[in-house]
C-alpha cells in the first residue's frame, strides 16, 4: 500500500474521531446546564411554596392571581397603590416573591404584544421627565 494513501487514512480518523470526541464534551455540557437549570427551577419553586406557606402568604396569592387577570396597566398600578401598606407589611421573603410576580406578569404581557421583554432602563440612563414602566412603579411603591 501507498504510505501517502495510509497517512491519509489515518489522520482522517483521527480528525474524526477529534471532531466526535468535542461533539461528545458539548452535548456533556449541554446536559450539564439542563441539569442545572432543572435544579434551579425545582429550588425556586420550593422556595416559593416555603414562602407562601408564611403568614399572608394565601393572601399575597391570591392578590397575584387576581392582578394576573388585570390587562389595563393603570389599573393594575391602581389596585397594587391601595394595597401598598398592606403588602409592606409582609415579610421580606413575600415582597421579593410580589416583585418577581409582577416582574413576570409584565415580562409576559410584552412578549405577548410583540414588545421586547424588557425595556427597564439603567437607574444612570433614567430619564427623569419620562413615565417609568408598570413594574418600576409597583417596585418602587412596595420598597
Amino acid at each position: 500500500m501507498n504510505a501517502f494513501a495510509q497517512f491519509g487514512d489515518t489522520a482522517h480518523r483521527k480528525v474524526k474521531a477529534k471532531v466526535d470526541r468535542q461533539m461528545t464534551a458539548l452535548e456533556k455540557v449541554r446536559e450539564e446546564r439542563a441539569l442545572l437549570s432543572k435544579f434551579y427551577r425545582k429550588s425556586k419553586r420550593e422556595e416559593q411554596e416555603r414562602a407562601l406557606a408564611m403568614p399572608g402568604g394565601a393572601d399575597l396569592k391570591s392578590l397575584i392571581t387576581h392582578i394576573k387577570t388585570i390587562e389595563d396597566p393603570e389599573a393594575m398600578t391602581d389596585l397594587c397603590r391601595g394595597q401598598v401598606a398592606w403588602i409592606r407589611s409582609l415579610r421580606p421573603e413575600l415582597r421579593y416573591l410580589f416583585v418577581a410576580a409582577v416582574d413576570d406578569i409584565c415580562c409576559k404581557r410584552r412578549i405577548a404584544a410583540d414588545l421586547p421583554e424588557l425595556d427597564d432602563p439603567l437607574p444612570e440612563d433614567m430619564d427623569p421627565e419620562a413615565a417609568p414602566s408598570v413594574f418600576i412603579q409597583i417596585r418602587d411603591m412596595v420598597k
